[in-house]
């Protein structure tokens, strides 16, 4: 087929004139179907012309606001006013292009940051070109921008200049509009905001895990002999004043972060919070932190309050106590599972705080981001939307409600023997308790009598000592001294000195005997146990990158650990309801350890799957026989053949 055309303008120009010559010369068998498409072409460009097209500022407002949102006037980041954050258009280095900004990432559930070196917002400038075309669309994009993003000024102890966008740089029309603010007058133990700084809680902190700066380098808490702080409390009330002059009410969702000397008298505190009062009007949400530390009970108890009445939500207040003790006992553990002595599905907190450690005997109100190297608590992220400037009540003396951490409500244990017996039938059946200590024994004797018989899920995790010295001798061919040393000698609060000697030391006989009472008291047919080996990974990670067949060798007392581990629970337990163990080296170990205490209640295969790319470390070993069976194991050849 052959196709010639006209040496014409082509008919979709609107250049083109209106004619009836044909679009194409067509010579063809098939030339009537094609001569068809081409007149629904002509028919539909002429349809297409004739229709009048609409401006942009006769698009609906809905349709306009959500094109200035997609310009990107809308930024899921907060837009610091300050610009003390160094950032780029392009993206950080040795990221992908595509790589989004690391509070997306944590957004997302992904637990990542940029390097110190990086900026610290990886996403796109604002296209505030947009301010500049006419008047009308200046108005739309200004109230998109200011309506629809989160604004923080982080400022600096006794710096009251820094406070200038709001105090005056910014007009009260435009602090009208907003709806989501910021505010922090001192940044501790970071000067940038950051709260990864505490690498031990027995060692001070020296620099902050994210932007390596030090701590000598962050704010001071406010204090009444400090003029500066006088002067910034001055202009805080003056940028009070501002805000509140323009604000609707349920319009403002506010966040305040001014850390504040546990040895105020009072002064201090309501000079701050007083401008709250006096100038704002109703918030959407306000969130207050007044101090570095949870213990400080006085300053979260202000916080609260004063929250509560900027959103006037009233305290409860009741004139006779609630006859809580002639309910049912039915109702009573329902009443008490709503609390977060309760599960999360019922007590409205983040899943990841359903877990509680208990290391070296003590309760963790916060889990660690790390579980080998406890240098920070965990934030929820949802008490300030920010990630950097938390207001966790379990970590500072603050509130936000908006957190969703678990707090303990454990003055309940206290107030009477029914309410405690009420309180422990309510929390140990849905507690899922991780235990880390040297002796499990010792922690088995701070739990109540009553306790154990409840445990439905407990997590035993070894320490490096107990794993390095579990055969009471350290292993052949034993590791750098070096290495285990500063590994083993961490874990003691009083240094070298409170350490008592390795050959002292009865892990294995510990073990063995807590595991035995443990089968006594608890109900072993409905606990689930799990075993975390993984502190194994403090000898092995010198050894991941650059392993050897040879490595394997000089692992075999981590595989004779996991073995001898494995054969305690199989003579000690005979029907648990599961088991899983957590290993560090030889991971590939861990559905035949689970097959060889449960037999045939073990679910799944035991073979590991095929990967292209394995550490050696992670393989079965060479001299481990798939078909040996553990000391008094729960699994025998003929139950495979029952099962198919």
């Amino acid at each position: 087929m052959y196709v010639g055309r006209h040496a014409q303008p082509q008919p979709y120009l609107k250049t083109r004139e209106k004619t009836c010559s044909p679009l194409l010369f067509i010579t063809s068998t098939h030339g009537e179907e094609t001569r068809r498409t081409g007149q629904h072409h002509m028919r539909r460009m002429h349809a297409m012309e004739q229709t009048p097209t609409l401006t942009f500022l006769e698009l609906p407002d809905e349709a306009r606001r959500s094109i200035y949102a997609l310009a990107g006037l809308r930024r899921p980041c907060p837009i610091d006013l300050l610009a003390r954050s160094p950032r780029s258009d392009n993206r950080p280095p040795g990221y992908g292009s595509c790589n989004p900004c690391w509070q997306l990432k944590r957004l997302e559930g992904i637990w990542s940051t940029q390097s110190p070196n990086t900026p610290i917002c990886a996403c796109s400038r604002l296209p505030l070109a947009l301010l500049r075309v006419c008047h009308r669309v200046h108005d739309e994009a200004l109230d998109v921008l200011l309506s629809t993003n989160r604004f923080v000024v982080r400022a600096r102890a006794g710096r009251p200049e820094m406070l200038a966008p709001l105090a005056t740089s910014i007009p009260e029309a435009q602090l009208a509009r907003m709806t989501s603010l910021i505010v922090r007058l001192n940044c501790w133990p970071c000067p940038w905001g950051h709260d990864e700084t505490r690498s031990s809680p027995r060692l001070s902190p020296d620099h902050c895990c994210l932007c390596s700066a030090h701590s000598r380098e962050a704010d001071p808490a406010l204090s009444r002999s400090c003029p500066e702080d006088s002067r910034m409390l001055d202009v805080w009330k003056l940028v009070c004043a501002r805000l509140g002059s323009g604000l609707k009410p349920r319009q403002l969702d506010l966040t305040l972060i001014c850390d504040i000397e546990p040895a105020d008298d009072g002064s201090i505190t309501s000079r701050l919070l007083e401008p709250l009062k006096v100038y704002l009007p109703l918030l959407k949400s306000c969130t207050l932190r007044l101090g570095r530390a949870s213990k400080e009970r006085y300053l979260t108890k202000i916080a609260r309050q004063t929250s509560h009445s900027l959103m006037e939500l009233a305290e409860a207040q009741e004139t006779k106590p609630f006859p809580f003790d002639q309910l049912p006992w039915e109702l009573k553990i329902r009443i008490l599972k709503c609390t977060h002595l309760g599960p999360p599905w019922l007590a409205d907190y983040d899943l990841r705080f359903e877990s509680l450690d208990v290391i070296n005997g003590r309760l963790l109100k916060q889990p660690l981001r790390t579980a080998l190297s406890p240098d920070t608590e965990l934030c929820c992220d949802r008490c300030t939307g920010t990630f950097l400037d938390c207001c966790c009540a379990n970590t500072y003396a603050a509130f936000s409600p908006t957190c969703s951490c678990r707090t303990l409500p454990t003055a309940l244990f206290h107030v009477s023997r029914g309410m405690r017996r009420a309180a422990i039938e309510t929390f140990y059946p849905d507690a899922n308790l991780s235990v880390r200590h040297d002796n499990l024994g010792a922690i088995l004797d701070i739990l109540p009598p009553a306790a154990l018989p409840l445990l439905r899920r407990l997590t035993i995790a070894f320490t490096p000592a107990q794993c390095y010295y579990w055969f009471g001798r350290a292993p052949d061919p034993p590791h750098p001294e070096w290495h285990v040393r500063g590994i083993v000698e961490s874990q003691w609060p009083g240094g070298l000195h409170d350490m008592p000697p390795m050959d002292a030391h009865k892990y294995r006989t510990n073990f063995r005997a807590a595991l035995a009472r443990l089968a006594t008291e608890a109900c072993v047919a409905r606990l689930e146990l799990e075993l975390d080996l993984q502190a194994v990974h403090v000898f092995s990670q010198l050894f991941d990158e650059d392993s050897d067949p040879d490595d394997e060798i000089c692992f075999r007392w981590t595989y004779d650990l996991y073995i001898d581990v494995a054969e305690m629970i199989c003579a000690e337990f005979q029907e648990l309801k599961g088991v899983r163990f957590r290993l560090a080296t030889f991971v590939e170990l861990e559905p035949w350890l689970a097959r060889e205490v449960m037999g045939e209640k073990f679910m799944g295969p035991v073979e590991p799957p095929r990967r292209r790319r394995r550490s050696r470390l992670d393989m079965i070993p060479a001299y481990h026989r798939m078909d040996q069976r553990l000391k008094g194991s729960h699994y025998h050849e003929d139950m495979e053949v029952k099962k198919q």
